[in-house]
């Protein structure tokens, strides 16, 4: 009988894992507890580079021992599987969930202080989880979600919000990089514009800006 064994993992390992279908979860395993207060928390715990917590993983065959499931929204490749999450399943389901950032009725973000320009909360002094609770409307026989600002990069910006599936331990470059410039608006003006000048100074800046930002994005990915 294989001995126990007590080992870090880093969260792109669990992450990985878990896209990859490779872990599973026991019948007797309950499903998703977690509030959202919780998944927010935990989000700050993970932007804090402070450790996840402790999860018991069982290795299994290709078949597992017992009657299970996928974590939530996680890709189900049952020729994958190795191991079965015994303890843990909340943390990493609210993890792999955020990093997706796939909830049907919200939307997950990390508040960063030094973006925020917006008078209304959380206006906190320190990097923390953020989620906004989102709903459905029909106006003029279009069903939209609530609130629009949630899916716009600029308005998200202004608010000092980052969106969690910008941290997701992926090669993403391409979707940061779209993120921000919309983020920032920064319209190259025209040579005929008759106020190029001072378009052209504030586009500059926003440039300049623009690698700051992806400087933060990329720092918090690094700690995930």
């Amino acid at each position: 009988m294989e001995k126990f064994k007590a080992s870090d993992r880093e969260l792109s390992t669990w992450y990985s894992k878990i896209k990859l279908g490779e872990i599973m979860l026991p019948r007797f395993q309950r499903f998703e507890a977690w509030d959202r207060k919780r998944i927010s928390s935990l989000l700050q715990v993970l932007a804090n580079n402070l450790p996840l917590g402790i999860t018991l993983i069982l290795k299994t065959d290709k078949e597992p021992q017992f009657i299970s499931r996928f974590i939530e929204t996680a890709p189900e490749k049952f020729d994958s599987v190795s191991e079965l999450l015994l303890d843990g399943q909340q943390r990493l389901t609210a993890f792999w969930r955020m990093m997706n950032n796939n909830y049907e009725n919200e939307t997950y973000f990390l508040y960063i202080p030094d973006w925020d320009k917006d008078s209304t909360p959380p206006n906190e002094d320190s990097i923390l989880g953020y989620c906004q609770p989102r709903w459905y409307r029909k106006v003029n026989g279009k069903i939209s979600k609530y609130p629009i600002w949630a899916d716009d990069p600029e308005s998200c910006f202004y608010k000092g919000l980052l969106p969690t599936q910008l941290l997701r331990p992926e090669n993403i470059e391409n979707e940061i990089n779209d993120w921000v410039n919309k983020a920032l608006n920064a319209i190259k003006p025209d040579d005929n514009d008759s106020d190029y000048l001072p378009k052209l100074v504030a586009y500059t800046k926003k440039i300049e800006q623009r690698e700051s930002i992806k400087k933060m994005i990329t720092d918090l990915r690094e700690i995930i």
